[in-house]
Parts: structure tokens; C-alpha cells; sequence
């Protein structure tokens, strides 16, 4: 398994545009579909169907260690208040701001450093939302990684945000 080639060996903000979900590599497009799957399925009564319906695509990647910190960086999602991720439509093909952040928080922890991961995920949550979603990012790029799912490295930061 262990398939980490990706299309692509740098991502930058300034082409978020010109991103799409079908020509990321395939860790990133286990990331971005995960991560909004989860999300739709925040709205469900049902707590377990995260875990039921997105079981197999964790085993299918040989990263089930991953499925713990995915429900953990999701609990923390809904607790800050302030300003939480936003994930695009499970079929939408463009990538979002906050998916890219995702990304290159990945990334940077991937590669040892969470100054930058911190950086990333800066303008899209609270101060105590970052450093309350670092360690279940951190797990999920670790188990990431030791599958051999290497996230492409992002050379510049995300844009502040926009003062709405």
C-alpha cells in the first residue's frame, strides 16, 4: 500500500485557485474526503456513523490508528465557538482555504515543524482551538507518515483572514 506519490512535490497558497480535489495526491485526497464526510456527518443523531461508514477507507489506506484522532480533531472542531473549519460538499471538486490549512498543518508536522502547522491553522480557529487540534494533527500526520502517506510540502503561509 503505502502510496505517497504525489502530483505535485510543493503546494502554494497563492495557486489555491487553480487546486483541485482529483489532482491531489492520494493522502490528500484521503484527508480532504475524510475530513468532509466527518463533517457532513456531524449533523447525524447518530455519533457511531462516522466510524461505520468511514471504517473501510481508513483500512483501505492502512491507517486505522488515524480513525481516533479524525473523531478527536472533529469533537474539538465543534467546541470552538469562535470560528470553526469550514469543508466544502463531500463531491466538490475545487479545495477550500480551511482544507488547504488542513493540508499544510499536516505537512508541517509531517516534516517536524508545528511552528508552521500552527501558522497554517492560524486565521481559521481560536488561539486555544489551535493548540487544542495540534496533538490529534500531529497523530494523524504520524500514522500518515508511517504508512508512507507523505503530504506534499506547502512553501508559503495561508492569507490572513479576511476582516467580514
Amino acid at each position: 500500500m503505502g502510496q505517497s506519490t504525489d502530483r505535485g512535490s510543493e503546494r502554494s497558497f497563492a495557486a489555491l485557485q487553480d487546486i483541485t480535489v482529483p489532482r491531489l495526491a492520494t493522502a490528500e485526497q484521503f484527508v480532504v474526503g475524510v475530513s468532509r464526510c466527518w463533517d457532513a456527518f456531524r449533523a447525524d443523531p447518530d455519533p457511531t456513523l462516522p466510524w461505520r461508514q468511514l471504517a473501510p477507507v481508513f483500512a483501505y489506506m492502512n491507517v486505522m490508528g488515524a480513525l481516533c484522532a479524525f473523531d478527536a480533531a472533529f469533537r474539538l472542531l465543534s467546541r470552538d465557538r469562535l470560528r470553526t473549519l469550514e469543508f466544502r460538499d463531500v463531491d466538490s471538486e475545487p479545495l477550500g482555504i480551511d482544507e488547504a490549512r488542513i493540508l499544510c498543518g499536516l505537512a508541517a508536522l509531517q516534516r517536524g515543524k508545528p511552528r508552521a502547522a500552527e501558522t497554517a491553522l492560524h486565521g481559521a480557529l481560536s488561539p486555544g482551538g489551535v493548540y487544542a487540534l495540534l496533538p490529534p494533527l500531529a497523530r494523524i500526520a504520524c500514522i500518515l507518515d508511517g504508512s508512507e502517506h507523505r503530504l506534499p510540502a506547502w512553501r508559503d503561509a495561508p492569507p490572513a483572514p479576511s476582516a467580514a
